[in-house]
């Protein structure tokens, strides 16, 4: 069974609260895809993009967390989940 999710119904309820810019010191990468330097978009080049841009657009220094899931068709495990937990917020994405 295939369940579609509204994003904009169901979840969007669930979401948690978002910190102002200057709350945010930490932002996480949670790479659902290895990197692989012979192909131009990938989610790790994406990222580290990021770490340049954000810091100068919210005016404040910043620490990131990046991990590479080791199954990546599969959900994240918990342990791994966890070293996310002192973030301010995580990006979890693949860049096809």
């Amino acid at each position: 069974m295939i369940r579609v999710v509204d994003p904009l119904s169901e979840l969007a309820a669930q979401l948690a609260p978002r910190p102002g810019r200057s709350a945010v010191r930490r932002i996480g990468f949670l790479s659902n895809e290895e990197e692989f330097m012979q192909t131009p978009l990938h989610f790790p080049r994406y990222t580290r993009i990021l770490q340049k841009v954000l810091p100068e657009r919210l005016g404040v220094s910043l620490q990131f967390h990046s991990e590479v899931k080791p199954v990546l068709s599969r959900p994240a495990e918990a342990e791994q989940l966890q070293s996310f937990a002192g973030c301010d917020g995580v990006v979890n994405g693949l860049a096809k």
